[in-house]
């Protein structure tokens, strides 16, 4: 919400819709991903509470096939932004390419925050979050 209200202030209400397609578009994928992750990691973590070896090498391989899988999706998505955003939503659509670029290559490093919130959260550290 407070990013639309600072992209509309800047860029007005045709860039704040354009932003706003973009930001769904971009984050579709990752947050389907995060919630199985989520549903996954919580109780494999919480089965390792005893074992700080077991819960680092999880972690590691979760981070890594996470990263090895999704962000090829991502930067892919970067690459053909535009044509996929005139593809599904036609021509008036097309400026948001650029922002969906953008998104999807940020989109590959919030990537590597998602494993981190099921450990801290079976390990009782939701604090930290």
């Amino acid at each position: 919400v407070a990013d639309m209200a600072v992209v509309s202030w800047f860029v007005g209400p045709r860039g704040a819709g354009l932003f706003m397609m973009a930001q769904t578009l971009a984050s579709l994928p990752i947050d389907k991903v995060g919630a199985i992750l989520n549903r996954v990691s919580l109780p494999a973590v919480a089965r390792l509470q005893g074992d700080a070896q077991g819960i680092r090498d999880y972690f590691v391989s979760a981070h890594f096939w996470l990263m090895a899988l999704c962000a090829p999706i991502a930067i892919g998505g970067a690459l053909v932004a535009t044509d996929l955003v005139t593809l599904l939503f036609a021509d008036r659509w097309r400026e948001s390419g650029t922002i969906l670029a953008l998104l999807c290559i940020a989109a590959a490093f919030r990537l590597s925050g998602m494993t981190m919130p099921p450990v801290l959260e079976a390990l009782r550290h939701a604090r930290f979050l």
